[in-house]
């Protein structure tokens, strides 16, 4: 369908036949509204720009807008979780693969968690795969494995609420691993350079990582043929080691 909005008080469930879902314009699931996934694919506004892939309302009504990812492959032309005030939208990532391959022009940014907003990461993978420079906003919510995945990628590290590290001393934390494949993910976003990484597992490294002025922590580093670390001016630790051969 063209665009999709789940209002108030419904529920969308692909049920247990996990029927795919495609929308080419924006998903809205409204405070109230439940979308549930299961291992069904789902394609919510694809290469969209004008608008968000999927956009999760809070602050009004009885409870956030819910989306339950489930195990399927999920593909997304941007994700918001908006937030203002109490109840709070919710996402569980799927535990498949998300990919995320483009951006809300007017925002400049293709993955946004709103503040006070409840992000779960499934255990699954985020690929972003978006081609033009655009905000990653996590907050202190985690992503599980985080792959950036196109040449033209510029993926910018933010918390507008954190103030550069973060009261957590993070401002994105990956649990799993990272793997820049192509283009590159840096701490710099808007004025400020040192929007801090934590990575709880493996970075590999083919494309850029930019440290900026950040406090970088990596569970291990691998810079492949052709990939480059720039080296925050900060501190980056490296907390484990990787086997090869």
């Amino acid at each position: 369908c063209g665009s999709l909005t789940i209002n108030s008080g419904a529920t969308l469930d692909t049920s247990g036949s996990d029927l795919a879902l495609t929308v080419t314009g924006q998903t809205t699931i409204d405070t109230d509204g439940v979308l549930i996934c299961n291992d069904s694919a789902i394609t919510l506004g694809s290469g969209v720009t004008a608008t968000w892939g999927l956009q999760i309302n809070g602050g009004s009504g009885s409870a956030g807008g819910l989306f339950t990812g489930g195990g399927g492959t999920h593909i997304m032309g941007s994700l918001n979780l908006q937030n203002t005030s109490p109840p709070y939208a919710t996402a569980t990532l799927s535990s498949g693969t998300t990919t995320i391959n483009s951006e809300n022009t007017a925002s400049n940014a293709c993955f946004v968690n709103g503040d006070n907003a409840v992000l779960n990461h499934g255990s699954g993978e985020v690929i972003i795969t978006t081609p033009t420079a655009s905000i990653l906003e996590c907050r202190n919510d985690s992503l599980n494995d985080l792959t950036i995945n196109d040449s033209s990628a510029v993926i910018s590290i933010y918390d507008p609420g954190g103030g550069g590290d973060g009261p957590s001393g993070q401002s994105l934390r990956v649990a799993g691993d990272l793997d820049i494949a192509a283009g590159e993910l840096t701490t710099a976003a808007y004025a400020d350079d040192d929007w801090g990484l934590v990575v709880d597992g493996d970075v590999t490294v083919t494309g850029t990582l930019d440290g900026g002025s950040a406090n970088v922590t990596l569970g291990s580093l691998t810079i492949e043929s052709g990939g480059t670390y720039n080296a925050t001016s900060g501190t980056t630790t490296i907390t484990d080691y990787t086997t090869t051969g």
